[in-house]
């Protein structure tokens, strides 16, 4: 045995008058649960200096990880376009994976309100969630949230 463990262990203390730091018992952070058989994906991105970085995970209605993704992609752009490439890159995964019923979560609310008014846009960016809007023709069960 280690010195450093043996050390540990003779001078083991414990102060019940200081609350914990972490709980002992788990708790659900969210209460909301998805239905039998939808799947869950949140998709998020961050920007540092040059580089985007898109996270992408997979849940299903158990909040098992069925998969997950990280990209990094030497470019620069705003973060609105880096969610919806992280958005469309979702997308694709759950379509590679025939998943039929998917709540896509993401912080942006921009992008959100974009999709929910998606015929008003002529932009750029505009067409761009058309085209995601359009994706979501291949899911019997799409939201954005």
């Amino acid at each position: 045995m280690g010195k450093s463990l043996q050390a540990q262990q003779d001078f083991w203390i414990d102060n019940f008058s200081c609350r914990q730091i972490l709980p002992r018992v788990l708790e659900i952070a969210n209460g909301e649960k998805t239905q039998e058989g939808v799947a869950k994906m949140n998709v998020d991105a961050s920007m540092k200096e040059n580089r985007m970085g898109l996270d992408i995970i997979l849940k299903d209605s158990d909040n098992f990880v069925l998969c997950g993704r990280v990209i990094f992609i030497d470019k620069v752009a705003n973060l609105e376009w880096a969610k919806l490439d992280a958005l469309f890159i979702g997308i694709q995964l759950t379509q590679s994976l025939n998943l039929d019923k998917v709540i896509f979560k993401m912080n942006c609310t921009y992008i959100v309100t974009c999709l929910c008014k998606h015929k008003d846009d002529i932009t750029i960016f505009g067409y761009c969630i058309k085209e995601v809007y359009e994706m979501f023709n291949s899911f019997s069960k799409a939201e954005v949230k």
